[in-house]
C-alpha cells in the first residue's frame, strides 16, 4: 500500500511539473512582447527574482496591469491616490505577488488559479462610501495575496 501511495504522489508531481513547463514556455514569449503597456498608468514584468516596488509615480492610479514568472514581487500601492473605481490585472506563473493597499480602499478581487491561491486579507468587504480596485487576478502555481498595509507592517 506504502509503495502505491509513493509511487502516485511521483506521478502527481511529474504531473505538476509538465504543467508547469507548458504554461511557463506558452506564456514566455507573451510576457516579453507586452511590456510596456499602452493605457496603463502602472505596469511592471518580474522574471527571475524577487522584488519590493513601492509605488509612486504617477501618483494617481486608475489602471495597471503586473506580471510574474518565476518570481516574488511585493508590490506597494499604499502611497497612491485612487478614484472611485481602478482596475488592476495580474498574472502571476510559478511566484508570488503581494499587494499592499491602503487602509481607505475596497479590493474587490475575481482570481483564478491553477494550483495556487488567490486571497484578499484587507477586511474591507463592499464599503461603498471609499474608492473600490477591481483586482482580476490569475495565478499559476503561483500565489497572490492582496493585503492592508496596516497589517502587512504590524
Amino acid at each position: 500500500m506504502k509503495k502505491l501511495k509513493k509511487q502516485f504522489l511521483l506521478l502527481l508531481s511529474f504531473i505538476a511539473s509538465v504543467i508547469a513547463l507548458i504554461i511557463t514556455f506558452q506564456t514566455k514569449g507573451r510576457l516579453k512582447e507586452s511590456i510596456p503597456f499602452a493605457g496603463y498608468t502602472h505596469s511592471h514584468l518580474t522574471k527571475k527574482t524577487s522584488e519590493y516596488i513601492i509605488a509612486s509615480k504617477p501618483k494617481q492610479f486608475q489602471k495597471g496591469i503586473l506580471k510574474i514568472i518565476f518570481g516574488t514581487l511585493t508590490y506597494d500601492m499604499s502611497h497612491l491616490q485612487f478614484p472611485d473605481v481602478s482596475y488592476l490585472e495580474c498574472d502571476v506563473h510559478l511566484g508570488t505577488l503581494t499587494i499592499l493597499v491602503p487602509p481607505n480602499v475596497n479590493v474587490i478581487l475575481e482570481g483564478n488559479s491553477i494550483l495556487g491561491n488567490c486571497a484578499s486579507l484587507t477586511g474591507h468587504y463592499l464599503n461603498d462610501d471609499i474608492p473600490q480596485l477591481h483586482i482580476k487576478a490569475h495565478a499559476y502555481i503561483a500565489n497572490v495575496s492582496i493585503r492592508c498595509i496596516d497589517d502587512f507592517q504590524s
